[in-house]
């Protein structure tokens, strides 16, 4: 770790020593993070994975060719943001490439709803109905390749649009609240349950749940100076969500 720490230093003193006065910015933001209004890669790549491990907790009680189609994940979401950005500005500024990492704490709770049941001809043998309610909760660090172009400035306002594209490990933990009620002819069996697990264990039970998420970014940035080189920044944009981030810029 300390390697590693110390050839980041490296790195970053010999690109200060380089460039001109002007070229390079740093940026510091805090933001929230939500998946409304859209419907995001990550999103849908969870309700997968919620799919995933409810069936495989309904393995014991029903043979799993015989499970119904689920009725209903129900999704909402919202999160935090810590962002680092490293931009270099071409020319006047108005082109610049950048660097992003931003470290997240993101939680998706759910609630779901299935029903299986096992018919010979008419007659119903066995009925299972589930409900729950639970939480996926995902931290880990996106990091993201960007361009961004300056369309609009006056005075000490600077207007900008950027894209790219973004990198998110798929790391976290999946908890659930869960009461089964399974009917058969003989008699009734309720459980209820509470557990939690990580994405990666589930991973390793069903290879089809991603390590990785890759989605464009598109988004917008509107800058303050302060000063010859400190600015307030506010930033708008979508990529595996809605993100909204505001924070601190720095140019050498």
């Amino acid at each position: 770790m300390k390697i590693k720490i110390i050839a980041i230093l490296l790195f970053i003193l010999i690109l200060v020593s380089v460039v001109q006065a002007g070229d390079l910015e740093f940026q510091l933001s805090y933001g929230r993070w939500t998946m409304s209004p859209f419907v995001s890669y990550v999103e849908r790549e969870t309700e997968n994975l919620i799919k995933t491990e409810l069936i495989r907790l309904l393995d014991p009680f029903l043979p799993r060719d015989m499970y119904s189609t689920f009725q209903s994940v129900d999704l909402s979401s919202s999160g935090e943001i810590l962002a680092f950005s490293l931009w270099y500005n071409f020319g006047k500024g108005s082109f610049s490439l950048g660097l992003k990492g931003e470290y997240f704490d993101f939680i998706l709770p759910y609630s779901i709803y299935s029903e299986q049941s096992v018919n010979i001809f008419d007659y119903q043998l066995t009925r299972m109905e589930t409900n729950g309610q639970g939480e996926v909760r995902l931290n880990s660090v996106i990091l993201s390749l960007l361009s961004r172009w300056e369309i609009f400035s006056q005075s000490k306002f600077r207007f900008y649009l950027f894209g790219g594209l973004t990198l998110l490990p798929y790391n976290g933990e999946i908890s659930l609240e869960q009461t089964t009620l399974l009917q058969t002819p003989v008699g009734d069996i309720s459980y209820d349950g509470i557990y939690s697990e990580t994405i990666n264990t589930i991973r390793g039970w069903d290879d089809s749940i991603p390590s990785y998420l890759l989605s464009p970014t598109f988004g917008i940035s509107l800058k303050y100076n302060l000063g010859r080189r400190l600015g307030i920044i506010a930033d708008l944009y979508i990529s595996q969500g809605t993100f909204l981030a505001a924070g601190l810029s720095f140019t050498l």
